[in-house]
């Protein structure tokens, strides 16, 4: 990506009222800004039409990210950042943000930590999970918050509610919650232009895209299903392929109810393409070949959008697809708890150890036991197929790792002691510790600590 082989990781420090936090920017921005500039002159000619008509400009270097609709999180945050102080860097550079308003995520639902460090739901719209969140209604029956909120976190979620209010004539949820998050990230992140993703249909890409598709819509299932097998810690599922028709990578929307279906290669010729809308996959594709410049993923976009590059290769090998970097950021709330728990880490690293040490001598510092079990492993890899010998290996191992147990019963015994006092903590920490709070109950120190970092890993200073 980037012509950059994608084996480094810029991580830095950044320090947040909150406690410690992380930057991850994949790869390092070093020279970036030349890189862009010559990718846009050689890929413009394809995007300037399809620009023009999602409003966006049309000859800049454009970078791009997007997200659910809903208050997410700083790490989400931390794309939007990036994505703006990026454009500022590159000459003639601009950044956007699509909303995914083609989903079905309850974007009706905040959560909030209390002073007692509990987990509290503040709904401020009911969930559905079959109408995407650009047909739901605006949220106007805002509730009223808890009691047992920090002042700061009140005051944000009182600021949000605010917002929510400001905005509730948005033809839908998912735009009411799109401007109020373009308010809240404005001191960090502003002058992003938006797009919907259910805009897309209208634009001369998507025309083209859809042509493509109609061509030979079983090769282009077929090569999609092949890159999601070769990913599968994505967990993307592949699309199904029966009766003479195929899966496509795309949904079509109800214009009455604004609930999703899947669209069948059969289903093509009587339906409008205006109701149709693209999947994760096909909408980063999109983006990526008739949009942008740069396509900024967090974690799990950065994850499947592996998918996307080897299905374009294979399907469409003329294709050339924008380039991707994932940035994304750790924050904790400052929770006066935080000084006296563990962290989640330290607690399943517990728990691994009482398990672990009962199959490990070397945890237990016992180097005759731990070169025993490798030279029976060593055997038992060389015995395949021979079963009785097989058999007798096994049972040699047990017996070994029985006599090193009784030897150790004392240290086992501590470790399982260790992990059970931890989970007491487990569920305070798991609030205290938890980085997907609403980026808006941050302070304004903590983000602007961010943007700070952000800024010094693309500046190299």
């Amino acid at each position: 990506m980037l012509g950059v082989k994608r084996q480094s990781t810029a991580i830095r420090n950044v320090s947040d009222a909150g406690g410690p936090a992380s930057l991850l920017i994949d790869p390092p921005p070093g020279g970036w800004t030349v890189t862009l500039r010559a990718y846009s002159q050689r890929s413009l000619a394809r995007k300037v039409q399809t620009r023009a008509a999602l409003g966006l400009p049309e000859r800049r270097v454009q970078i791009m990210t997007g997200h659910q609709a809903g208050m997410w999180h700083a790490g989400i945050l931390a794309k939007y950042i990036f994505s703006h102080l990026l454009s500022d860097e590159v000459q003639d550079g601009a950044w956007s943000h699509v909303v995914v308003d083609q989903d079905v995520n309850d974007a009706g639902l905040l959560t909030a930590p209390t002073l007692e460090a509990q987990r509290v739901a503040i709904r401020v719209a009911p969930q559905n999970a079959t109408v995407i969140t650009g047909r739901q209604a605006p949220a106007t029956a805002l509730p009223r918050l808890p009691e047992n909120l920090s002042p700061q976190v009140r005051l944000a979620l009182g600021h949000t509610l605010d917002l929510l209010d400001e905005h509730r004539g948005e033809p839908s949820l998912a735009a009411q919650w799109a401007r109020v998050v373009e308010r809240a990230m404005t001191p960090q992140a502003p002058r992003g232009r938006m797009v919907f993703a259910t805009a897309l249909s209208r634009t001369p890409g998507f025309e083209e895209l859809l042509a493509a598709i109609c061509r030979d819509p079983h090769a282009c299932v077929q090569h999609y299903n092949q890159a999601a097998a070769a990913v599968p810690h994505a967990r993307v599922a592949p699309l199904a392929i029966h009766d003479g028709s195929v899966e496509l990578p795309l949904w079509r929307i109800d214009p009455a109810s604004g609930v999703r279906r899947p669209v069948f290669s059969a289903d093509l010729d009587h339906t409008d393409p205006s109701m149709l809308a693209p999947r994760a996959l096909l909408l980063t594709a999109f983006m990526r070949l008739f949009v942008c410049d740069l396509f900024v993923h967090g974690l799990g976009g950065g994850r499947y959008d592996t998918i996307t590059d080897a299905w374009i290769k294979a399907w469409m090998p003329d294709w050339v697809l924008a380039p991707t970097c994932v940035v994304s950021a750790t924050l904790y709330l400052p929770m006066p708890q935080s000084h006296q728990l563990p962290t989640p880490e330290q607690i399943a690293r517990a728990h691994w150890l009482a398990h672990r040490a009962q199959h490990d001598p070397s945890l237990l510092d016992d180097a005759t036991a731990a070169a025993a079990k490798q030279a029976l492993l060593a055997q038992l890899a060389q015995a395949r197929g021979d079963r009785v010998l097989r058999a007798t290996l096994y049972r040699q191992l047990h017996e070994l790792l029985g006599r090193m147990r009784a030897s150790h019963q004392t240290r086992l015994d501590g470790f399982a002691l260790d992990a059970a006092k931890l989970d007491g903590s487990a569920e305070v920490s798991g609030v205290v510790f938890d980085r997907t709070w609403p980026f808006v109950l941050h302070s304004a120190e903590g983000l602007g600590g961010l943007a700070a970092a952000i800024r010094s890993a693309i500046s190299g200073r």
